[in-house]
């Protein structure tokens, strides 16, 4: 995983890892979990689990499993997304939405592919 501040790279970590971010980051994470507050923006790919809360911004793709809540918006892409609160999903490809009765989140399908369940 790479972690960058202004386009400039900051530090990199290994898979596998555990990652939490709070105010402000960027994160390009494959297979690692993250968890994003605030106004993060998180790119996920090949197995990665994303944690997104308040306004976060996540592209997952690959596989990804997002877990989003607040009004975190999300676009994915042959990945799972599990949405709450005001979360706002566009999902292509093979992707599949859960959104969590008694939540405003908006699932929008993108392609004649992907499916949305309403769950709990």
């Amino acid at each position: 995983m790479r972690i960058s501040h202004d386009g400039k790279r900051v530090i990199t970590i290994l898979q596998d890892s555990k990652v939490e971010f709070f105010d402000f980051a960027h994160v390009i994470c494959y297979k690692g979990r993250v968890v994003a507050f605030n106004n993060a923006c998180v790119e996920a790919g090949r197995l990665s689990k994303v944690f997104a809360k308040d306004k976060s911004r996540v592209v997952a793709y690959g596989g990804a499993e997002v877990r989003a809540g607040g009004r975190v918006k999300v676009r994915a892409l042959d990945s799972r997304v599990i949405a709450t609160g005001r979360a706002q999903v566009d999902l292509e490809g093979k992707s599949i939405g859960y959104k969590k009765s008694h939540s405003r989140a908006k699932m929008n399908v993108l392609d004649n592919r992907a499916k949305v369940f309403n769950i709990g």
